[in-house]
């Protein structure tokens, strides 16, 4: 129970993150130079069906769009959190529009009772416009792995 808790405050983090500033000053003062198509690409090793998992995206052009998974065009809004299934996929990919501003994605992960010995490796890699911006890659049995455009780019 204490893992899910941990887990669960993970994800809740991971949508505080991109909440909007106190701040009074004008938004479009503080856009990024860098706009266009974010994406982020998670790939999952391991075996998934011994893990519970709690996986968020969050990004988008921070007025109008949000995230969409790689090749539909259903806007999932700027804070989304997968479904179990869609978590304990292999791959997938979740994107921005070509006005994105940012996008970040968290990954976390614990081993269900009984297979704490069981490891799973995680890895991210982030573009924009299809140009690889950073990739971070865990092995873990339990933990969190989060990739954010604000790290690469201002």
């Amino acid at each position: 129970m204490k893992k899910l808790i941990w887990v669960v405050m993970a994800a809740i983090l991971s949508f505080g993150i991109v909440s909007c500033s106190s701040s009074d000053d004008d938004p479009t003062e503080q856009v990024s130079k860098n706009k266009g198509i974010f994406k982020v690409v998670v790939t999952q090793t391991g075996e998934l069906d011994k893990f519970v998992f709690s996986s968020s995206v969050n990004g988008g052009d921070a007025a109008k769009t949000g995230v969409f998974e790689s090749g539909t065009s259903k806007d999932l809004g700027m804070a989304y959190q997968l479904t179990d299934a869609e978590a304990c996929r292999n791959t997938y990919s979740y994107q921005t529009d070509k006005n994105g501003m940012l996008l970040m994605a968290t990954v976390g992960v614990y081993a269900k009772d009984g297979y704490e010995d069981k490891k799973i490796t995680i890895n991210m890699k982030l573009y924009l416009d299809n140009k690889i911006l950073g990739e971070k890659e865990e092995t873990f049995s339990e933990g969190v792995i989060q990739i954010n455009s604000h790290d690469y780019v201002n």
